[in-house]
């Protein structure tokens, strides 16, 4: 942990456990639909795919995400509803 990280929101944390653990804790869409989009870690960008609910937000995902497995989760949730 850096000495920033004192003053960063947690889902901006330098640790990917700590960012999962407050995307779990997160309702902001927009923010989730960052972090699905742009984090470094595969498993906190997945993990925020999972909390979307907005299917705007997810069809967004599913045409312009740079990771493919983040379109296949977003599609995924796209056609179970």
């Amino acid at each position: 942990m850096g000495f920033r990280d004192i003053f960063r929101p947690k889902y901006k944390h330098s640790n990917w456990r700590v960012r999962i653990k407050a995307v779990r804790e997160l309702d902001d869409e927009d923010i989730l639909f960052e972090m699905a989009k742009n984090d470094e870690n595969s498993f906190v960008r997945e993990e925020a795919v999972e909390k979307i609910t907005d299917e705007k937000l997810l069809g967004n995902l599913a045409k312009n995400a740079q990771a493919g497995h983040v379109r296949e989760e977003a599609v995924e949730k796209i056609t179970d509803d």
